[in-house]
């Protein structure tokens, strides 16, 4: 019996570097019935030859070159051409471990999921925070899949995760923003029946090379990270860990915007009044929850300083990071 297809999405721009070990990862993987669609976004290094060098190596590999549209156009395209029974999107600057797909896919039928994820493995001087080990696999459905995404037992990004190809047949991404791929799983409880996560660390994460929430901020980061917390806070309605997960997040995420940045004080101060406001309404209900009591103590007070004084509690987390 022939195994199901799986589509893997990997748009490329500027990762030449990088992008033999991503792809070498992609074609060596166990599970054998790929579609694995390169998208060349407007490339200006040698990323483009390296696509076509292995789609003539491998007949597994589609290569479509196009313009510069960004992240998100660059996986639109890719949707639109995908044929697979599942799809998954991989980073051209990461790597995954061989059996990523096969065990992703194990999931999905075991548990007649339409969503598997697995742990990454995160590197580099942006070290991300690891999401919590269950010591099992995990199943989520109905309203445990947004607790589970405020809690971090669900991530963010689509990078580590395989998803039922129905999943795609009508969703797009928004092109006109940042971060929305944490936009679109914040709505996971609209198209995910039952979601599966292993413990198991397959997907590695670059964090050593530049990166559109790493580098220098512009007007639209501002307009996409008001995007992504309206996004979180229609998730969190009725959700106490929902109203914990916004109140932790903007405080420690929004200084970020401060020192360095180009972006007129009009535009920053408007920002910080926004994202005060969405603070503000979550503030209540997140200092009744469990998790808020669980916090360390200095994390309580650059919380409390921020729901008086937001600014305030900028410059004191500039001054004094490694305390929270």
């Amino acid at each position: 019996m022939t195994e199901p297809k799986i589509s893997v999405i990997i748009p490329v721009y500027n990762t030449a570097p990088y992008l033999r070990h991503c792809l070498d990862s992609v074609i060596g993987q166990t599970h054998k019935n790929l579609e694995i669609i390169l998208v060349d976004d407007g490339s200006a290094d040698n990323s483009g030859p390296i696509c076509d060098e292995y789609a003539a190596r491998d007949n597994r590999i589609v290569v479509i070159h196009k313009e510069n549209g960004g992240v998100y156009a660059a996986r639109n395209t890719a949707l639109n051409r995908a044929t697979g029974d599942y799809i998954g999107f991989v980073d051209s600057d990461d790597w995954i471990a061989p059996q990523m797909y096969e065990v992703l896919l194990r999931l999905l039928r075991q548990y007649d999921a339409d969503v598997a994820q697995c742990q990454m493995i995160n590197g580099g001087p942006f070290e991300q925070l690891e999401t919590p080990t269950l010591g099992r696999n995990a199943i989520f459905s109905g309203e445990q899949l947004t607790s589970a995404m405020f809690r971090g037992e669900i991530t963010h990004g689509l990078i580590n995760k395989l998803f039922c190809a129905k999943i795609w047949e009508t969703r797009r991404f928004d092109e006109a923003y940042y971060h929305v791929d944490a936009m679109e799983i914040s709505k996971i409880a609209q198209y995910c029946s039952r979601f599966v996560r292993t413990d198991d660390a397959l997907y590695h994460y670059n964090t050593t090379n530049d990166s559109i929430t790493r580098g220098q901020k512009n007007r639209l980061h501002l307009h996409s990270r008001e995007m992504l917390f309206e996004c979180f806070e229609r998730a969190a309605a009725g959700l106490p860990a929902g109203s914990f997960y916004i109140c932790r997040e903007i405080p420690c995420s929004g200084g970020i915007f401060l020192p360095g940045s180009k972006l007129a004080k009009k535009e920053i101060y408007i920002h910080i009044s926004r994202m005060h406001r969405i603070f503000k309404r979550h503030w209540r209900t997140a200092k009744q929850t469990p998790e808020y009591a669980a916090s360390p103590t200095a994390k309580k007070v650059l919380w409390h300083i921020y729901a008086v004084c937001p600014h305030a509690a900028y410059a004191l987390l500039k001054s004094r990071l490694h305390l929270f």
